[in-house]
């Protein structure tokens, strides 16, 4: 039953982000299925930077996510990304995941702005890695402090409080299943 809401509720975001400012794109994929890749609007491009939303509004970009350890000072041999500690690999995101991803950051009103003094410090606690060729852009989710930051070889870019945190509590919890999520979805 919960795969069934949220297949509706992946298909639903679908439909809404064709009627939203964001442009979406249509094409038929090898099994039969329409596949939409949704191409952010200037103000995103704006946020992001143009070179950052190519590769994450990429039909073609491969998603891994990672699940982040901020509270832990990381090794010498252990990975990081942002110079936040890597919990866990968690894997490649599934292509049907996509859209709701892209409709999610193609949303220019959820970047409230810049970062100035943030009441909760900065705490990663998910990361998305898009990987377009040789490039890769990671997104770090900070849920207790509501904030984004992406990074661009291993240097952040851009730094953003966002809106409603809850939208991507939600995603990462159906899609990583993890219980430590839970935490914050019942805030």
């Amino acid at each position: 039953m919960k795969r069934k809401t949220f297949l509706l509720t992946l298909i639903a975001l679908t439909v809404f982000s064709s009627c939203s400012r964001a442009a979406s794109k249509q094409g038929c994929a090898k099994n039969g299925l329409v596949e939409t890749t949704i191409c952010p609007d200037e103000k995103v491009k704006e946020i992001m930077g143009d070179s950052i939303a190519d590769v994450v509004f990429s039909p073609k970009v491969t998603v891994v996510a990672y699940k982040m350890s901020p509270s832990e000072t990381p090794g010498d041999n252990e990975r990081t990304i942002g110079g936040v500690k890597v919990a866990k690999e968690i894997g490649k995101i599934d292509k049907m995941y996509f859209p709701i991803m892209q409709f999610l950051l193609s949303d220019s009103t959820a970047y409230n702005g810049e970062v100035i003094v943030p009441a909760v410090p900065f705490r990663a606690t998910m990361a998305l890695e898009f990987k377009l060729k040789k490039e890769s852009v990671f997104l770090l989710y900070s849920f207790g402090s509501r904030e984004i930051s992406a990074v661009r070889k291993g240097k952040e870019v851009w730094h953003r409080h966002i809106a409603d945190i809850r939208k991507y509590e939600l995603f990462f919890y159906k899609i990583v299943k993890d219980k430590d999520l839970e935490f914050y979805l019942k805030k």
